[in-house]
């Protein structure tokens, strides 16, 4: 039970992906009022998000809800030569797997190469968009009812149609 004249707050903090989830969740949280205390509507708690290597989240009208909220704050820490928050536009529901695939990918902060390894399919980044370039024929956002049944094979990461399941014929009676 906090003090009578106890100041209360709410932090939220996330690294990377992480840090652009807590960057939604502080704006969730002052937009639905989970930061007013039952019964006390003008005694609204601040919210402050502490997002490190956060890739860019939201829009235009998200940067201007954000900042104008009263009880919130942000504070995002960088570092210059991490790619993620320079480089990345986080769309949660479809650049999850694009962000996903560079991790996979990049070999360390002194490295400019890149390679999956077979750590991830390339497939994976057009699931929900049309990142790829047509010479990888990948269909764009290919995660709909009709390719609903494509398969990862094996470890190369690479994805196909699977083949249909046809049962087999029921056993008849009389061979037994």
């Amino acid at each position: 039970m906090p003090a009578k004249n106890e100041t209360i707050s709410i932090t939220v903090v996330g690294h990377s992906l992480g840090a652009a989830l807590a960057t939604i969740n502080a704006l969730d949280i002052v937009t639905n009022g989970y930061n007013v205390p039952t019964g006390h509507p003008k005694k609204a708690c601040l919210v402050t998000a502490f997002p490190f290597a956060s890739p860019k989240v939201g829009d235009e009208n998200f940067r201007k809800k954000f900042s104008s909220s009263e009880k919130l704050r942000a504070l995002r820490v960088t570092n210059a030569i991490d790619i993620v928050p320079s480089s990345l536009q986080a769309d949660i529901t479809t650049s999850l797997e694009t962000y996903l695939h560079l991790i996979a990918g990049t070999k360390g902060i002194d490295s400019k190469d890149f390679d999956l390894g077979g750590r991830r399919g390339i497939a994976l980044v057009n699931k929900g968009k049309d990142a790829l370039n047509d010479d990888c024929k990948i269909p764009a956002q290919w995660w709909v009812a009709k390719n609903k049944n494509m398969v990862q094979n094996g470890n190369d990461g690479s994805w196909s149609s699977a083949a249909p399941y046809i049962p087999p014929p029921p056993e008849d009676d009389k061979k037994k």
